[in-house]
């Protein structure tokens, strides 16, 4: 008995579900504020797509939670895009890296937000690439 062991039956940590499909980080616009009947302080999320009115969805109580339904918004969103490619065998280019180069010329501030150099305009990076 001296050497038994005694085992502490803790439960598992539940594990957090993970932010998987949004690419860019969170920027104050894509959330509105609120306050409730009672005096709550709410948060929506603001969905916008091209050809559509900006939508508001929830109240959530955090700001990660409204990161949660967004990323399980855009899984359906992404099979759409997808399934719109594969229509009628038709080859549909996406050009993920002409909006991605509008990047190349800035900087990061403390925070790692990107903001323009004072010596680029808002496409300065795009046109001297389309010009070289």
């Amino acid at each position: 008995m001296k050497n038994a062991t005694i085992m502490k039956l803790v439960p598992k940590k539940k594990e957090r579900p993970r932010i998987q499909l949004i690419e860019r980080k969170p920027r104050p616009e894509w959330f509105a504020h609120s306050i409730s009947e009672h005096g709550a302080t709410q948060l929506w999320i603001r969905i916008e797509t091209t050809g559509l009115h900006p939508r508001r969805y929830g109240p959530f109580k955090t700001k990660r939670r409204a990161l949660l339904f967004l990323d399980d918004f855009l899984q359906p969103t992404l099979d759409g895009y997808c399934d719109a490619m594969n229509q009628h065998d038709r080859i549909v280019e996406i050009i993920e890296d002409e909006l991605a180069s509008a990047y190349r010329g800035q900087k990061k501030d403390r925070r790692g937000n990107r903001r323009q150099s004072a010596t680029q305009g808002a496409t300065g990076s795009i046109m001297s690439r389309a010009t070289r």
